[in-house]
């Protein structure tokens, strides 16, 4: 294999200065205001928001309707937003069409009270809703249509390419501990993806995309309805090259992605529901691992700081026997059968059936080097698990003022007990293969769960929400899960929210089970666990802003540590270690947004976000890390009549500490600006096209590195490809 070949499963380092971070903050911020003053200058700021909005409803959302949306993922029920007992942020779809969202990490990047980590492969980007940073999304509960997505083996949350968002309806997103409803894993936050049904479509729509890196995909959607008879279906297949990252070596790639792809049906008669869903993403690992580095004497993505050393001259070409790239393969299946049936008009009960299956497939592979011989080996890795489960539950309106739901929800995974067992093959000893059967436990979850909300005209108008869920579960025991929620409306201005929960993190069949020649199996592991306290106080100026402020304070414990030393318990003269409940944290913070419309033609949203977070692992105190303490987002839409909408924004993050393992202690902030246009439909309302350019100052900028991060096999940090350009076309039927 020719050697750029090999150097794609190679590392990086990233130069970067504080100087220029600063200069740059001051550079983009002016975008803004000569946006902000020139979007003012067309048209008076105030008087003519009364005025009738552009017919086009591509263009057609005011504050009030923003305000207005019902929402169902904070009760599992329909409420208005301003009901809701915690903090929801929505993304609805004209905001995805008009700021060029493609995926589910883009929609996070312009949300307040999110730190994330973009690896540029593998997950690709691992996020921390208010500062609970954990390994690989695992903390965060993703649904789609309020069916699990989480793969099942790790209880992470995949991303990437595969889950377009071009057939969503809307993104819920509650950053609130919610498993007095959905159980496990509903720890820090739930992310609710609602796809469109086909009276939502009533046609056919086709993208075709391309850009930077490479980059090519094509989606579609179509649907509609006939009589009683609701019918929808939509796929994405995802291409690139990735960005290449020169600073590590002109070569260096890995994070491409090659031919992923969705497909999501539904089809609906009357209350009752049918969907399937397949994600299947292929992509290299990105900058997630060092892989084979220092086989080939490369600098070890910044260790001690090492960034800007010279590959070695001597490095000769190794024959590979024409191995492919590193690869990472996963795929989930869901099938889902729901209904609802009201027996009278107080009681409705609700069904829901569904099977998942998830996998890494098994030609996955990356490359290490075996300091047993001196060589670089390719490691295959393969997983799969599947789950079905049912749930039932029932919603009865006691009177207007009082309602309460209660249900059940059996649960049955067969988990594969981490990745299948390897070893050298006979016919080549460098290229290893699959030496052992699928190895694999049965889980068993079993819950109950209910929650009351009473509202009375206490202080005008004030709503109680009480919740509780106990699950039991045959590996790690059982949880109780309670929820406290209180929303005063004093006049039509304010909204007042309070809220006490608790939830939990399930340990996974890696945590439990995995072993090493030093690492020693714990199936005693019990849940992590959080406890959240929350509040936030709403004002609506009129019908022209809206500013928030939220405050919260979160305590964790029983965290699970990887690798605590226990000392040498087989009398091998070396130590063994094992994954333990040792860490606690404790975060503390606060949030504050605003969205506003400046004219009939400008609007805009703007976020700050400030917080403390500390953790206390194995006895070692140390802020959490890669949690930024200051980031903020502002960002503008200005629409130009029917014929487009040009949207900008500026996303700041500060400093940031990273784990203690590694030797860079500290990433730098910066602030990064992207753009986007997006023309109205034309040609007969059957064309419409949009440009989105990230980065547009091309300014250097990092993530801090992920796990033990010191550089020998995870990067202490991870850089940005710069800027970038997407052209996208959408014909209309």
């Amino acid at each position: 294999m020719k050697e750029e070949v090999l150097l794609c499963i190679m590392g990086y380092v990233k130069r970067e200065t504080k100087m220029k971070q600063l200069l740059s903050v001051f550079s983009h911020c002016g975008v803004f205001f000569l946006l902000l003053f020139f979007g003012v200058s067309i048209r008076p700021a105030v008087a003519v928001i009364e005025e009738e909005l552009p017919p086009n409803p591509v263009f057609a959302l005011s504050l009030e309707e923003l305000l207005s949306l019902d929402v169902v993922t904070a009760s599992i029920k329909s409420e208005p937003i301003k009901d809701a007992p915690v903090t929801v942020d929505v993304i609805t779809a004209r905001q995805i069409l008009e700021r060029g969202y493609e995926s589910l990490e883009d929609a996070l990047r312009d949300l307040p009270g999110i730190d994330l980590v973009d690896v540029q492969g593998i997950f690709p980007v691992i996020w921390a809703p208010r500062g609970a940073y954990g390994d690989e999304n695992k903390r965060t509960l993703l649904m789609i249509d309020g069916i699990v997505e989480n793969n099942i083996l790790e209880g992470n949350v995949l991303g990437g390419p595969q889950y377009s968002l071009h057939n969503v309806k809307r993104i819920e997103f509650i950053w609130a501990p919610v498993s007095s409803l959905y159980g496990a894993n509903a720890y820090s936050g739930v992310i609710n993806i609602i796809t469109k049904k086909g009276r939502d479509v009533e046609g056919f729509e086709l993208q075709r995309g391309a850009g930077s890196f490479a980059t090519n995909y094509e989606k579609f959607i179509g649907g509609g309805t006939h009589g009683e008879v609701d019918f929808s279906i939509s796929g994405s297949r995802f291409n690139s090259h990735g960005p290449v990252f020169e600073e590590r070596h002109p070569n260096y790639s890995a994070s491409y992605v090659d031919d992923a792809y969705s497909v999501v049906t539904r089809v609906s008669y009357k209350e009752t529901t049918l969907g399937f869903s397949r994600f299947d993403r292929p992509m290299g690992d990105g900058q997630f691992s060092n892989s084979a580095a220092q086989y080939f004497g490369l600098p070890l993505y910044g260790y001690e700081k090492s960034e800007g050393q010279a590959i070695a001259d001597s490095i000769s070409p190794i024959d590979m026997n024409n191995e492919p790239p590193s690869l990472w393969h996963p795929i989930t299946n869901t099938a889902f059968l729901k209904s609802s049936y009201s027996p009278h008009a107080d009681l409705t009960l609700h069904g829901n059936v569904f099977y998942k299956k998830t996998e890494v497939h098994d030609d996955s592979c990356e490359y290490a080097l075996d300091p047993a011989n001196n060589r670089f080996i390719r490691l295959p890795f393969t997983h799969t698990s599947d789950r079905i489960g049912v749930e039932l539950y029932g919603d009865y309106l006691i009177n207007l003022n009082q309602d309460f739901i209660v249900g059940a929800e059996w649960e049955e995974s067969d988990v594969e007990r981490g990745y299948r067992e390897t070893a050298p093959s006979s016919g080549n000893s460098a290229r290893w293969e699959y030496s052992a059967d699928r190895v694999s436990d049965i889980y068993t979850n079993t819950a109950v769960f209910g929650q009351y909300r009473w509202r009375t005209e206490l202080l005008n108008s004030t709503a109680f929400t009480l919740g509780l869920r106990y699950d039991y579960n045959n590996k790690y025991g059982s949880t109780t899960n309670p929820r406290v929620g209180l929303v005063i409306k004093p006049n039509s201005k304010w909204v007042m929210k309070g809220s006490l929960g608790t939830a939990y993190r399930a340990p996974n069949s890696f945590d439990l089970y995995t072993e090493t020649t030093v690492r020693v199996a714990n199936p005693d592991l019990v849940p992590e666990k959080i406890t959240s306290y929350q509040a936030s106080l709403c004002y609506e100026f009129c019908e022209h802003m809206q500013v928030q402020a939220s405050f919260y304070h979160n305590q964790l414990k029983d965290m699970i540590v990887s690798n605590v030393d226990i000392g040498d318990i087989d009398n091998d003269g070396e130590p063994e270690t094992q994954n333990q409940n040792q860490g606690k944290a404790r975060i503390t913070g606060m949030e504050l947004r605003a969205n506003y419309l400046l004219s009939q033609s400008l609007s805009g949203f703007a976020s700050l976000s400030l917080q403390r977070a500390r953790q206390e692992m194995v006895g070692e105190k140390n802020d959490v890390p890669n949690v930024a303490e200051v980031k903020g987002n502002i960002g503008l839409t200005w629409y130009l009549c029917d014929c487009a909408t040009i949207y900008a924004v500026g996303r700041y993050v500060g400093d940031r500490s990273t784990s203690p393992t590694n030797p860079r202690q500290e990433v730098a902030g910066y602030f990064v600006t992207d753009l986007t246009i997006t023309s109205g439909k034309f040609f007969y309302d059957h064309l419409r096209v949009s440009v989105k350019v990230n980065n547009i100052f091309d300014i250097d900028m990092a993530d801090p590195g992920i796990r033990s991060a010191n550089g020998l096999y995870y990067p202490t940090q991870h850089t940005y490809p710069g800027r970038s350009a997407f052209f996208e076309a959408s014909l209309i039927f």
